[in-house]
């Protein structure tokens, strides 16, 4: 038999660390930047139908939600999208992803 011992917190950020360093890619990469969201070249996401928006819609608790929280913060991306909105919309947006 085996016996299972507990990870520390040491060795359990080594085992992890990969898989969350590809998840904050992932994000990062999602979105291509001025354009609002180019994913290969020539297929068009904008940010609208963003798919890490809208896990963030469906869960804002979960971590794909709250990394894509944190992006939008600084995303130029994002930012064009808002401005390229009309005031109203602009204001519901913001308000909702504030």
């Amino acid at each position: 038999m085996t016996s299972h011992a507990k990870l520390s917190k040491k060795q359990f950020l080594r085992a992890m660390g990969p898989a969350i360093l590809f998840i904050i890619g992932a994000v990062l990469l999602s979105c291509g930047g001025n354009d609002g969201g180019a994913m290969e070249k020539g297929a068009k996401i904008g940010c609208a139908e963003c798919p890490m928006r809208a896990r963030y819609d469906k869960n804002p608790r979960s971590l794909l939600g709250r990394l894509w929280k944190w992006h939008i913060k600084w995303c130029p991306g994002w930012k064009s999208y808002l401005a390229s909105l009309p005031d109203d919309e602009r204001k519901k947006i913001s308000e909702r992803y504030r």
